[in-house]
């Protein structure tokens, strides 16, 4: 078998039978189908082989031997990196090599302290505990048996009592301040941006109050047990909840696209780019667009049908609202435009604009320039357009998309 099996997203790679059975019997590609970043494929085409899906990385899948998924522009994974969400990747259990100073990582930490600072802006969560403590001023409820132990050893002027306090130090703040350690660490290491040690120190302080040191001392198992319950929390929600996925990633250092053997870690992370396109288009967008509302579909809960509101429901990717109240839907594909957008693309995106009552709905795809082109006035009214943008130069091309598409934006 091959030391290493390379695709590139979207692809199909052809295998010999030995190799192809061989894959077929590893625990750890069967767990990489199921999280589906690849296939095993056999056709008359490919009789053996393996398929790519949107998930790009790299993982050890034998005994040295690595399965790694390429993006198929070269530079788009990097360009996409910084509007990366938790949702765009996903871990694997399966080795891989990772380099300390991996871009990956960065863009997590970065990522990490700003949802953590959101997070701080609205309060900490704390939960009431019980305080044991042993003064000669007692507050709170006495208790006699620990108190008459103390005066058999001589000691006649304290008092043991408990209270009940509202307290932060929960597993959800240690694992937070764990996190931050984690930023200190890796700044150290790689050497990267020193404003990423000045914002992980300033929000250390606030959680003086937590004992992190305890679980610092255990064991990586342990950690990963704790960030898994933590995550299971029915408090931990929103930004909360994304912040601790990336403070699992730095606090274990799982792999996400290594750049050198440097060590060996038992997990991976795959990226998904699918993901990664559209939440980069949406972000973007809200940059850009001055005046202009930009919303994921999904959130506004507008049904397809009168009388089925709760079974389906418009999720355009982008919906904007202008300044004259008129509503605006985008979808994102992420994949190469061959001529004219696909049936399937076209009444989707027209379905989506019906159901939010908009009369202009537009395709984005990526490509290798800018381009904006208008498709044509459904009968229902719908005028559609396409267009392409750079994945590289995605902040010019949507200011220029914005103006094509939003009147007066």
């Amino acid at each position: 078998m091959p030391a290493s099996i390379e695709v590139r997203e979207r692809s199909t790679v052809p295998l010999s039978k030995s190799d192809y059975r061989a894959l077929e019997e590893s625990d750890v590609v069967l767990e990489l189908v199921g999280l589906g970043v690849l296939s095993l494929v056999r056709s008359r085409a490919t009789p053996f082989g393996v398929r790519s899906g949107s998930l790009v990385g790299e993982s050890v899948i034998g005994s040295g031997q690595r399965l790694v998924v390429r993006e198929k522009v070269a530079g788009s994974l990097q360009a996409l990196l910084r509007w990366a969400v938790p949702r765009d990747f996903r871990a694997a259990p399966s080795p891989t090599f990772v380099d300390a100073d991996s871009p990956v990582l960065e863009v997590f930490a970065a990522r990490f302290l700003d949802l953590l600072s959101r997070h701080l802006q609205r309060g900490r969560i704390k939960e009431y505990g019980r305080l044991r403590e042993q003064s000669s001023r007692p507050r709170g409820r006495i208790d006699v048996r620990r108190t008459m132990q103390l005066r058999s050893r001589g000691i006649a002027t304290r008092v043991d009592h408990h209270r009940t306090v509202l307290h932060a130090d929960i597993l959800l703040n240690r694992l937070l301040a764990l996190g931050l350690h984690a930023v200190e660490s890796y700044v150290t290491v790689a050497g990267a941006s020193a404003a990423l040690m000045t914002r992980a120190r300033s929000y250390a302080a606030l959680f003086d109050d937590v004992d992190v040191l305890s679980l610092q001392r255990e064991s990586r198992g342990a950690k990963s047990g704790a960030f898994e319950s933590a995550l299971a929390d029915p408090r931990t929600v929103g930004d909360i909840s994304d912040a601790l996925s990336y403070a699992r990633a730095l606090v274990l250092n799982l792999g996400a696209w290594p750049l050198t053997e440097d060590h060996l870690v038992p997990e991976s992370y795959f990226l998904n780019l699918e993901t990664l396109f559209e939440d980069a288009v949406r972000q973007v967008a809200r940059e850009v667009a001055l005046g202009v509302e930009v919303t994921r579909g999904a959130q506004l809960q507008r049904p397809l049908f009168v009388d089925r509101d709760a079974v389906y429901v418009a999720d355009p990717d982008i919906v904007m609202s202008s300044w004259t109240g008129t509503a605006i839907v985008a979808d994102c594909k992420y994949k190469d435009l061959k001529g004219l957008p696909d049936h399937g693309d076209v009444y989707q995106l027209v379905a989506h604009a019906q159901a939010f009552g908009s009369t202009t709905g537009v395709l984005i795809y990526p490509g290798i320039s800018y381009a904006f082109e208008p498709l044509g006035t459904t009968i229902g009214g719908v005028t559609v357009a396409w267009a392409t943008v750079r994945i590289s130069q995605l902040d010019d091309d949507m200011v220029l998309l914005m103006k094509d598409v939003v009147p007066g934006a």
